[in-house]
């Protein structure tokens, strides 16, 4: 079985979405399909989709013209978004463990650094280096947040600390810019332990 994945443009000028099929649609093909992009910007920051795509097929995702009538996953990280700011860090995934609050706890969240595409967001959570953690329904989880601590909605908590997945990044280099990117956004992270 294939699956196509829907990667949208931040550019008016562009294509709204390019086309990719994968055998598989999980976290880890997300990830490998994140370090791929993001590899094709460390070599070559104003890449235009021809030769990121190039770079996608080596690692075993190939074009689709026309989804036809297959359902398509949108990808929540547009695949130029490196070209509307190449002076900032790319938007990334993080995710919640399971005792933050249930509505947010293993959930995987893009921290994006354009949350305004998605929601209208307060000024006070902006600026160059930021980001905003968006959900799947765009709704923006800021740092200062709480949510429901369970599904009886009686209680909140504080969301508490996030965490990066180190497997989307292509170096080491962008992992620890990702962490600064969190801390200078508000966000509490939770450090993973080198094994």
């Amino acid at each position: 079985m294939s699956f196509i994945i829907g990667l949208p443009s931040v550019r008016p000028s562009e294509v709204d979405v390019v086309y990719l099929q994968t055998s598989e649609l999980n976290n880890q093909t997300l990830f490998a399909l994140e370090r791929s992009m993001r590899s094709a910007v460390k070599i070559n920051p104003m890449v235009e989709w021809s030769a990121m795509l190039k770079l996608l097929e080596m690692d075993g995702f190939s074009c689709v013209l026309d989804p036809k009538q297959n359902s398509v996953f949108i990808h929540s990280r547009p695949w130029d978004e490196h070209l509307t700011h190449p002076d900032q860090a790319q938007s990334f995934f993080v995710t919640f463990p399971d005792d933050a609050p249930y509505e947010i706890a293993n959930g995987l969240f893009l921290a994006s650094r354009n949350p305004s595409f998605y929601s209208l967001v307060s000024e006070n959570y902006l600026g160059d280096g930021k980001v905003v953690v968006v959900n799947n329904a765009h709704e923006l989880i800021y740092p200062d947040d709480s949510a429901w601590i369970d599904d009886s909605h009686t209680e909140k908590k504080s969301i508490g600390h996030c965490e990066l997945i180190r497997d989307q990044f292509c170096c080491e280099q962008e992992y620890s810019d990702a962490l600064k990117v969190l801390a200078n956004s508000g966000y509490k992270v939770h450090l993973e332990e080198l094994v």
